[in-house]
């Protein structure tokens, strides 16, 4: 067993083996990779690099497979740098806990592979792994993509095109598989070009359901063309792309996703980060004022494609040739945080309006843009053909920045980084606006004339309430009863408003652990509810000549639950 030593200034990833680096290379003559300079920049921020991956014990972790005898040890990259501890073993229930199995691989899928950059730090302060039920780029989109597709999105490259796919593509999908597959992976890219051979391989599953958990498993690697069964050698082996890229991005190969190419030269009109991020929040609110109907000026109105975005996902319905305003669907979607709104809009593109070639190369770009650092400067060049075709889309949408057209940069924004894997913010804009509803259905709304987002909330509150008074500071309304039905019509709900008054409430209001008056919320219940006092149902009208026939019909009836609404045995009638 080699022991591995730093000096309090070094930072490096070690990996030692006994007859050849194991995880990065299989075979035995070749040298690894220079790690200790590349290391350091394997990690897209502070935040997310590791300090210490720790076993049960506090020592650094090691072990060792069977054939091949491997040791690990993850030593600190930084003092600076702080990630919780792996957790428990028992959340890996699956995975065999004999001795052959290399427990250091753990510790490599869950922090050295897992991709969001955009991770927000949990109770322990340190990043923490998105859930599944975050809104974002999940395994579930990459399933839909088709064998070439997929080959892109790994970086195959054919018929003459550049690849799309790269190291950050596959690290990011390889942190999207479940445990057992991850593990599957990461032992397969120690085994070489060759593989293994399936009934080795079985064995790294314990379990009296170890057997079928392995074949599931394998079934959804060939499914996402991760993996590849050799039927004659009965050999399992990683995709020649992905497990290139794969092992580039165990060894931090590259620093930044885009800068393979020649370096660009200086750029001396270089925008701030306030200046992209006042371009974003101007670009993205114009969406969504387009989508509540508000009036926007020529240079204002989102272009054609985020039009169509906001048509096809169902949040706008046509009410004449050309015509649209905002739906049910679309009062949810500016309930929902920015985050989610803003991939409900890239998920409409990749399904329905991306050509069905380029899907693999748009899937890369979002997934790349998680990786790269807001307001930093990329070249356009390093994009393949349908990539740059999608960074129009990107653009349309607030997610990169670009000078004009024909521009050889491009700014990644804040919204674009993190797109791929959302957000846990709040609903935007939330605290730009604080709404107070009186007893008397007046409506107050505290607002600051200097924030953007405060314009989305005034106009978003115009739909149910009339608004009559507007100060620098402050604008006075009130909910009345054509504009709670006018909603109504538009396929609005009640539990809607409520929501969104909720959501903007003062804090006052919902100090008081009521936000809004009862007699408020029950009277728009009363006026929705209007045009609904009669209900409709289907049915057929039928009558007997004797008490005996309506007996035998009625009694069929509750027998087979066929929906008996109506009966009357004096007039031998069912309904």
């Amino acid at each position: 067993m080699f022991f591995c030593r730093c000096a309090a200034a070094a930072c490096a990833l070690v990996v030692c083996a006994f007859g050849g680096w194991t995880l990065i290379h299989s075979g035995g003559g070749e040298q690894a990779p220079d790690l200790q300079a590349q290391t350091t920049r394997a990690w897209p921020s502070p935040s997310t690099r590791p300090q210490r991956v720790l076993s049960r014990s506090g020592r650094a972790r090691c072990g060792r497979t069977e054939g091949r005898r491997t040791h690990a040890c993850l030593l600190a990259l930084s003092p600076a740098c702080s990630v919780p501890a792996p957790q428990s073993l028992g959340s890996l229930g699956q995975l065999d806990r004999a001795p052959r199995v290399p427990r250091f691989n753990r510790a490599v899928a869950r922090h050295c592979c897992w991709a969001p950059p955009v991770a927000s730090a949990g109770p322990s302060g340190g990043a923490t792994e998105p859930s599944a039920t975050m809104s974002g780029l999940s395994l579930a989109v990459v399933k839909r993509l088709d064998a070439a597709s997929l080959g892109r999105l790994y970086g195959e490259a054919g018929g003459g095109a550049a690849a799309a796919g790269n190291e950050w593509t596959c690290r990011a999908v390889f942190g999207m598989l479940p445990p057992l597959e991850q593990q599957i992976v990461l032992r397969l890219a120690c085994c070489g070009a060759e593989g293994a051979d399936v009934t080795l391989a079985r064995r790294w599953v314990a379990g009296a359901d170890g057997g079928g958990a392995f074949a599931n498993a394998v079934k959804a690697l060939e499914d996402l063309r991760v993996l590849e069964l050799d039927k004659e050698t009965r050999h399992l082996r990683l995709a020649a792309a992905f497990a290139t890229n794969l092992r580039r991005a165990l060894a931090g190969a590259t620093a930044e996703p885009w800068r393979a190419g020649p370096a660009m030269g200086p750029d001396k009109r270089r925008p701030t980060e306030d200046q992209v991020a006042q371009w974003m929040v101007w670009r993205w609110n114009n969406v969504l004022l387009w989508l509540i109907g508000d009036d926007l000026d020529e240079t204002a109105v989102p272009p054609e494609c985020a039009r169509a975005f906001l048509v096809g996902a169902g949040l706008m319905t046509e009410v004449a040739k050309d015509a649209f305003e905002i739906s049910g669907s679309g009062v949810d979607f500016l309930l929902k945080p920015r985050a989610e709104q803003v991939w409900t809009l890239v998920d409409e593109y990749l399904k329905s309006h991306a050509p069905k070639e380029d899907r693999g190369d748009v899937v890369a770009l979002v997934l790349t843009l998680a990786f790269a650092t807001p307001c930093e400067s990329y070249a356009v060049a390093e994009l393949s053909g349908p990539q740059t075709r999608a960074l129009e889309v990107l653009h349309a949408l607030g997610l990169a920045y670009r000078r004009n057209e024909k521009s050889s940069r491009f700014y990644p924004t804040p919204l674009g980084v993190a797109v791929a894997f959302g957000g846990r913010g709040d609903e935007p804009g939330a605290a730009d606006v604080s709404v107070l509803v009186q007893t008397n259905f007046q409506v107050l709304a505290y607002t600051d004339a200097s924030v953007a987002t405060s314009k989305l909330v005034l106009a978003t509150l115009h739909l149910f309430a009339e608004l009559q008074i507007r100060l620098p500071n402050l604008v006075v309304g009130t909910i009345t009863r054509d504009a709670v039905k006018r909603c109504v019509a538009r396929g609005i709900r009640v539990p809607q408003l409520v929501s969104f008054l909720e959501a903007h409430a003062h804090p006052l209001a919902r100090a008081s652990g009521r936000p809004l008056p009862p007699n408020v919320v029950d009277q728009m219940v009363l006026w929705a509810g209007e045009d609904k006092r009669v209900s409709f149902r289907p049915g057929v009208l039928v009558s007997f000549a004797s008490d005996r026939a309506f007996d035998a019909a009625t009694a069929a009836a509750h027998k087979q639950r066929c929906g008996l609404h109506w009966k009357s045995r004096a007039r031998r009638a069912l309904f």
